[in-house]
């Protein structure tokens, strides 16, 4: 999946999910160009959006830590972000899967992941 950068297999993206029409959108008054790389959209955070990108990632009590730290301005976005992703694996088999966004500016934050499973046990 690293070398298909177009599949988005088993990743969380950000800074925004999905696409931005045109690059830009008006936050607080104030428009804001943010890259393209689809065309004439920005799509799941950019060229080097956060599926992209390295987490930092630790085990805590029965949960995988996952965080991120992405800079003021990347791929135009506003705003220094710290993001974290926690994973937990439930005794009763249930996953889940928590995401937390701490801004230094008003940006969106719009995250997803697109995890799959075998569930055929192959």
């Amino acid at each position: 999946y690293v070398q298909n950068e177009k599949q988005y297999i088993g990743v969380t993206m950000g800074r925004v999910a999905n696409r931005i029409r045109n690059g830009r959108y008006t936050l607080d008054g104030v428009e804001v160009n943010v890259s393209k790389n689809a065309g004439e959209f920005i799509l799941h955070g950019g060229f080097k959006g956060w599926s992209f990108k390295v987490w930092e990632s630790e085990i805590q009590n029965d949960a995988l830590v996952l965080t991120l730290l992405s800079e003021d301005g990347d791929e135009g976005f506003p705003g220094a972000v710290i993001a974290t992703s926690i994973f937990k694996l439930k005794e009763d088999g249930t996953l889940s899967v928590e995401w937390k966004a701490v801004t230094t500016k008003a940006t969106p934050i719009n995250l997803t992941n697109h995890a799959y499973f075998n569930l055929a046990g192959h």
